[in-house]
């Protein structure tokens, strides 16, 4: 009985997973962004925002600490079929909104503090605000109340300087489907603020998120592994005289730079290689030719 119970257990345990990983992929696959792509289109031939107006908002979560702990009961030999899921560690958030002309506004991060330290605040940047509530993940009244505000403000501004002749140009706001997200008072306010306000499909954003591609994307993946430890052990890491987590980030960003400028380089003595192998063979044809005459 209990060990036919185990194996129905997790019969549908995979069943589940199925069902969602089919819905992870039919949201991934063409057909089903085709509405999506025609929703925004409609709204970028209506008003047709230049590239400094059409933003792209986005949170990316990124824990402090790489260890997970799960708890299993077992009885006997045999595994419970109730498997507990790992608790959440803590986390601080990064709050991004970028412009598709390659500008950005204002970024924010919220750390798990409820005081920011005092020697961490000269290694701030002028255009980053750090939000210290005493959670690591945002939510709806931190979103309506601490980061729109500011974005909204820095977004009138740019309109003013942007568009002199005619201020009723309207923004495009691009962003991803969470529940911090979906709030009335929220959408009204962007309504009001001529911000049109643009969702992207669940499931398919980590392909389709400008701010989940290119660069931020290899930056959010070397903070995810280089950034082990908690705020603890960053503290202890100052007072030692070693580098201090805010700095390695500066550094992980130049490594990336210096990697890619390696890239580019290589492929550009590659384009020359083939370019110069190209006229050696054109050459050499040509006087092949004059030979045979």
């Amino acid at each position: 009985m209990g060990h036919h119970y185990e194996a129905r257990i997790e019969e549908l345990q995979k069943k589940t997973v199925r069902v969602r990983e089919f819905e992870r992929i039919m949201a991934e696959t063409q057909e089903a962004l085709i509405p999506m792509y025609i929703g925004k289109e409609v709204i970028q031939v209506k008003h047709k925002q230049p590239k400094a107006l059409q933003v792209n908002f986005d949170e990316m979560p990124l824990r402090l600490s790489q260890s997970q702990y799960t708890t299993l009961i077992c009885t006997d030999k045999y595994l419970s079929p109730a498997i507990v899921a790992p608790p959440r560690m803590r986390n601080y958030t990064i709050v991004l909104a970028i412009c598709l002309d390659g500008s950005h506004l204002c970024s924010f991060i919220q750390l798990p503090l409820k005081h920011f330290p005092e020697e961490f605040k000269d290694l701030r940047a002028f255009d980053v605000r750090i939000i210290t509530l005493g959670s690591g993940w945002i939510t709806k009244e931190i979103l309506e109340e601490d980061v729109m505000p500011v974005q909204i403000d820095q977004l009138n501004e740019r309109r003013k300087i942007i568009c002199q002749e005619n201020s009723e140009w309207h923004y495009l706001l691009t962003f991803d489907s969470h529940d911090s997200l979906i709030n009335l008072n929220f959408m009204n306010r962007l309504k009001a603020e001529k911000i049109d306000a643009f969702s992207l499909t669940p499931h398919s954003s980590g392909n389709i998120q400008p701010c989940d591609l290119g660069s931020n994307a290899e930056l959010k993946k070397e903070l995810m592994i280089k950034l082990g430890g908690n705020l603890e052990l960053q503290h202890k890491n100052q007072e030692n005289n070693q580098p201090c987590e805010f700095k390695r980030i500066r550094r992980i960003e130049v490594e990336i730079i210096k990697k890619r400028k390696t890239e580019n380089k290589k492929k550009h003595k590659n384009i020359q290689r083939k370019e110069m192998k190209r006229k050696q063979d054109s050459n050499r044809k040509q006087s092949q030719k004059l030979i045979t005459k």
